[in-house]
């Protein structure tokens, strides 16, 4: 089957892709699970002789990045009824949101595991695989997250 565009007009138009990403792409932060560092391995603690019984031999050092993404906010948000202290009920949306990001992205997300994704001030956890978009010569890769309550 013939194509409606030839490669030059392919590669003509990948340039053009990119800039629109960038055009409307924002910043995401990617929070990872903590990495734990022990801090001192030799260290002994005898119940009973001066010193804690439970000293604390390790901390969380916090991990994520920043990405650009392309950020649509679904139309058809799902409502969920709860009931307030009144008994009245509420509405409250559950924000799903499709993020669009680049191959630098997908192999953080997916190496380890996402805690959360921070977009706009708010929280949001994944809830789908990485679909993969090709657009002639440019691969960007989707996924859609929910917000955390």
């Amino acid at each position: 089957m013939s194509s409606l565009l030839t490669e030059i007009e392919k590669n003509n138009l990948t340039p053009l892709l990119e800039d629109l990403f960038d055009t409307f792409a924002r910043d995401i932060i990617v929070h990872k699970e903590p990495k734990k560092i022990i801090n001192n391995q030799s260290k002994n603690s005898l119940v009973g002789y001066e010193d804690e019984s439970n000293q604390e031999n390790f901390t969380y050092v916090p991990e994520y990045q920043t990405f650009k993404a392309k950020v649509k906010y679904e139309n058809a948000q799902d409502l969920e009824a709860i009931k307030t202290l009144e008994g009245f009920p509420n509405l409250l949306t559950q924000g799903l949101v499709k993020i669009k990001v680049r191959k630098d992205a997908k192999d953080y997300i997916s190496d380890g595991k996402v805690e959360r994704i921070e977009i706009d001030g708010k929280s949001f956890n994944l809830i789908t695989s990485a679909a993969v978009k090709k657009f002639f010569n440019v691969t960007f890769y989707v996924y859609f997250l929910k917000e955390t309550k």
